[in-house]
């Protein structure tokens, strides 16, 4: 009644959902900013959110041998459909599977995506907190479709109300400095993405950093390379910003030895998967 809901989204490799207890977290916290009453294990592993994760791949495994990987979204709604928010109300559950959209993250993979900066902003913090995972992504469509129809496949950039970078509404965004550095917005400014936590992981293993600062638009324009993750495409390139090249204008050194270490961290090849789908996807037609 209300669109208060909380979301997470998550994906499977090989057929096995990806960091479940860390996604269990982050839902978890933001059921608490949300004032939803949820039992949590202190194990989140074999919390109600990781059970009904897990049941879902298992109940629909038939169909994954057959399509492959999907993505997986779990749902939270406080369950009040009156005015009065009754403290008795019972939350309401929902979760589903999603396709992956392979046909664009093979292209993403092989020559990077395009980005927007949008006029539309993202919404402030004292509107409600980044860090909560919510349904409502208004602004993000809304973005994107100012996007697409400036530059078709374009993906948006959302602003703050300071004119900082925040996120899109697929990845978290990190630039690389003509320095080597990896930066990323705030964390006060952006969802605090899953995969940017592995991205932080990685970098750590290679000696590196993943610095959070404000990022303007000359910054984003002028980077090295970006790099976009997110939970259903892991990493991939955004090559432009409204029409003009970054760096050379094709994924760059980072990219290539960050997304090499994912694969070798979930010791699955998620770039080639995506291109045998692909192919398989045409032979069929």
């Amino acid at each position: 009644m209300h669109g208060a809901i909380l979301v997470e989204r998550m994906r499977t490799f090989s057929g096995k959902p990806f960091l479940v207890a860390r996604h269990a977290q982050r839902f978890y916290e933001g059921a608490n900013a949300l004032g939803i009453s949820v039992d949590a294990e202190s194990d989140l592993s074999q919390s109600p959110f990781a059970w009904l994760a897990n049941e879902l791949v298992e109940r629909n495994r038939k169909l994954i041998q057959q399509v492959g990987d999907v993505g997986l979204v779990v749902l939270l709604s406080p369950g009040d459909s009156g005015w009065n928010h009754h403290p008795a109300s019972v939350p309401t559950w929902l979760a589903h599977l999603t396709p992956i959209p392979w046909g664009r993250l093979h292209g993403w993979y092989q020559q990077g995506c395009h980005l927007h900066i949008s006029s539309v902003r993202n919404v402030p913090p004292d509107c409600w907190r980044p860090s909560i995972k919510s349904r409502s992504r208004l602004h993000y469509y809304l973005a994107d479709r100012q996007a697409t129809s400036t530059q078709p496949g374009s993906v948006a950039v959302l602003l703050n109300g300071e004119g900082n970078v925040t996120e899109t509404s697929v990845a978290n965004i990190i630039v690389v400095d003509h320095e080597g550095r990896l930066l990323s917005p705030r964390t006060s400014d952006i969802l605090l993405g899953v995969s940017l936590e592995v991205v932080s992981r990685l970098a750590v293993a290679q000696g590196r950093e993943l610095a959070y600062t404000d990022i303007s638009v000359a910054d984003l324009k002028n980077a090295s390379e970006l790099l976009m993750v997110g939970t259903t495409g892991c990493i991939w390139p955004a090559v432009s910003i409204d029409k003009r090249p970054i760096g050379n204008g094709e994924p760059g050194p980072a990219h290539r030895q960050l997304r090499q270490d994912w694969i070798d961290l979930v010791e699955f090849d998620f770039v080639d998967d995506a291109r045998l789908r692909v192919e398989g996807l045409r032979k069929e037609q």
